[in-house]
């Protein structure tokens, strides 16, 4: 894949298509098919490497996330116990002006 990127006239302007195919190490071939392009003819039958790409990102994002969550549930909590504080000073400034 390095080599066909490497050796591709890439226009960066314009939108760039590459099209591959890859067979599953261990799987059988018909005739037709070419043996190799540019070393894309094989990926491993162990697909976890694929499967897990930008798994490192996404945990930091749900990360990142489960922060802000905990951080504005937190900030909900602060909020409405001064909304307590101000309506309880409320009420206590109405019963006063009204005793006197």
């Amino acid at each position: 894949m390095a080599w066909i990127l490497g050796n591709a006239e890439i226009d960066p302007s314009r939108t760039n298509v590459l099209v591959a195919h890859q067979f599953v190490t261990g799987a059988s071939r018909c005739e037709s098919e070419e043996l190799s392009v540019g070393g894309t003819d094989n990926v491993d039958a162990d697909v976890n490497a694929s499967v897990l790409y930008g798994q490192e990102e996404v945990g930091r994002l749900f990360q990142v996330t489960t922060y802000i969550r905990i951080a504005a549930v937190v900030l909900v909590g602060l909020l409405t116990f001064i909304a307590f504080i101000f309506i309880n000073n409320t009420i206590r400034l109405s019963i006063t002006a009204r005793r006197r």
